[in-house]
């Protein structure tokens, strides 16, 4: 089984953030990496939305973690983040650009998990 949590893209502007990037660049960490079972997905997130809408339309499951308490904080984002990859258990993180992926680049390198940081959507040619 292969699950996957999807990172990053928080500071993504609206012009950069189409249906088409997101669908087509997953479609293809799906042909390089496989198929996910599951994915975790910070809430959120800039991408996050059409991360769940690609996940939608090819059936897969997703899970959207939440920082914990009232006060969103680094402790609240480190939390978060260790939740999601007790959770979901991933054997690879897919990191969008912008946004603050430390934790989860943390957590992977750790654990040895696969890492696939995307191009920008301007370098692709979005």
């Amino acid at each position: 089984m292969i699950n996957w949590v999807v990172c990053g893209g928080k500071n993504g502007s609206p012009r950069i953030t189409t249906d088409s990037y997101v669908f087509d660049i997953l479609d293809r960490v799906c042909i390089l990496y496989g198929r996910p079972s599951l994915i975790g997905c910070p809430e959120s997130q800039g991408y996050q939305k059409l991360v769940k809408s690609w996940a939608q339309e090819r059936r897969i499951n997703l899970r959207s973690f939440s920082e914990h308490g009232k006060a969103k904080n680094r402790q609240s984002e480190f939390l978060r983040d260790r939740n999601m990859f007790n959770d979901i258990k991933p054997n690879l993180l897919v990191v969008f650009p912008g946004g603050n992926s430390g934790t989860l680049l943390s957590f992977a390198k750790k654990n040895g998990i696969q890492i696939v940081q995307l191009p920008s959507p301007v370098a692709l040619g979005y």
